[in-house]
Formats: C-alpha cells, structure tokens, sequence
C-alpha cells in the first residue's frame, strides 16, 4: 500500500507548522498562534457540543446526532505536551471519532503546565472519571482516550485508579502516546528527519519544555510521569497507534512490549509513512480516516 496522494500535501504542511512554531520562542508563543485558530468553537456537521464545568475543571460534551447506546462513553484526553489547551483540531479530530462510533465524548481541558505542573493534569482527568461515575455511568461503559500526552494521560489515569481501588473503564485507546519522558529511542535519531510535527527543532523544544515545565520536580522515571517504568499489571485492553515515522515510535513500542508483559492485551498498529498524531488531519487525510475508523470500531467492540 503506497501513500496517498494527500499524504505528501500534509506532510509538508506539517512541516510547515512544525519550522513556524519551533522559530518562535517559548510556550507563550507557542500558545498565541494556537489560541488564535481557536475562537470560535468547531466541531463537525451532525455534532453537537455542549460546554460543562467538573467541579471547576472546563469539559464538553460531544454528542453525535445518532448514538446507539446513550449510557455509552468515551473520555478524551487531549494532547498538546501538557501545554497547549483544548483546541479546534483535536475538537473536530474528536468530533469524527464519536460519529464514526456513535458513542458520546467527554473531552477534558485539564490544567496546562508550566502554571499548574504534575500532578495537576492527572488530578483533572481523575475528576473527570469519577464524575462520569458519580452520575451514574457504569465502568464498563466507559473507554479512554487521547493523543500524545492525552494518550499518558489514558494509562497514568489507570494506574492511578488501579492504586486506589477504583473500578478501570472497559479499554483505553492511545493515539502516538508520550509514555517515556525520561529516555529516548533509537526512532529519535532515525525518524528526526521524517517526523512532519516533530521534527528537529520543534521535537527537541518540546522534549526539554515538558522535562522542566510537566515534571515539576518530579523524577522522570515516575510512573505516573513515564508510565513505561510502571507494573501496568491489571490495566484493562488497549488499542496503541503510532506513525512509522514519528521520534516517539521507539519509545511506543517499548511501552507496548511492557504491557504485554505485564499481562495487558494490546492491540498494536504502526501506521507506514505516519507521523505524529496524523489523525488530526481526518476528514482530507485518507489515512487520518481510516486509522479513525479502527479507533471507532475498537471502541464500539469494548462497549458492546
């Protein structure tokens, strides 16, 4: 199977948006430019959004006009390397995942570094799950989410849940995780040329920002912080998808090797000639969608 067509565009536009953001200096920046796309709320025809607050932490709620089982829900986590918020492309890339499954979405805006370091992020997400619970949605009815540093979130919200005895939602689904903040793979020297997002420049700022701004302190090795060091023994079923071409591709299948050591089940899926989280460019990417359409369909399978 070759590219598509398409593929080459995106690259290249991703590139462009990785040399842009890695000339400017620093998160406040960084966050202008994001911001500024970010006005106006925008989700995909035949999807609803409805804007909550959890016990002061912002959330909305995506709802597709057709849902087949409406106590059925996805908890998204964002990506964005803990210091970008809740924006349009992972609104819209959020918004086809739910039509495409049909189940609702709960995405989290959770705290940003460096303002608010770990363990904030974490702490929102669990809020967030246990929100879900105490309005009465079962566990099982439940699968996580996210892309990249949303995709951390997924397996240390787990982790943290399993220590403190509280039920795990049905499956987690990990979009180009970031589950190593403390070492680098063999992907960061082969791929730094073939990552359209991170690329050089972008990738090394942004590794630096999270080891200073994300960790607060903190041991990188902690396994809420890297969840690779961590006994993933009892997680339930997880769907990773990584791009063969991202920095991050070493790293996620180490993570993926663990958890199958660990006893976890896990289906994996490296997608040839991918970079990092190429799903956001879903509906004009053909690979955007069909990388969706697993997703949904890993999803629909865990909830049925």
């Amino acid at each position: 199977m070759k590219p598509s067509v398409q593929s080459y565009f995106f690259r290249l536009l991703s590139r462009g948006i990785s040399t842009y953001l890695a000339s400017k200096d620093g998160i406040e920046e960084w966050r202008k430019m994001a911001v500024s796309r970010n006005e106006k709320p925008s989700v995909p025809p035949g999807v609803q959004l409805q804007q909550i607050n959890i016990g002061g932490i912002p959330a909305e709620w995506l709802i597709p006009s057709r849902v087949d089982a409406a106590e059925t829900v996805i908890l998204y986590f964002h990506g964005g390397a803990w210091l970008f918020g809740w924006y349009n492309p992972h609104r819209m890339m959020l918004g086809y995942i739910t039509k495409e499954a049909r189940v609702r979405a709960l995405a989290v805006d959770y705290r940003l570094a460096p303002e608010n370091p770990f363990p904030a992020a974490l702490d929102d997400c669990l809020a967030a799950y246990r929100y879900l619970l105490e309005c009465g949605t079962r566990p099982e009815h439940v699968v996580m989410a996210g892309d990249s540093a949303g995709g951390n979130l997924v397996i240390t919200t787990m982790l943290a849940l399993r220590e403190a005895g509280v039920p795990l939602p049905a499956a987690g689904d990990c979009i180009s995780p970031a589950n190593d903040l403390a070492g680098k793979g063999e992907s960061y020297e082969t791929n730094v040329k073939k990552d359209a997002i991170l690329s050089a420049g972008l990738g090394s700022k942004l590794i630096n920002s999270l080891q200073s701004a994300y960790s607060g302190g903190y041991d990188l090795h902690n396994p809420l912080i890297s969840p690779i060091y961590a006994d993933l023994r009892g997680l339930p079923p997880l769907l990773v998808q990584a791009g063969e071409d991202e920095i991050l591709l070493s790293s996620i299948t180490a993570f993926v090797n663990k958890a199958r050591q660990d006893g976890v089940q896990v289906t994996y899926e490296v997608w040839p000639w991918m970079w990092h989280v190429w799903h956001i460019f879903t509906p004009y990417l053909p690979e955007a969608r069909y990388a969706i359409h697993s997703l949904s369909r890993y999803v629909v399978e865990k909830l049925s």
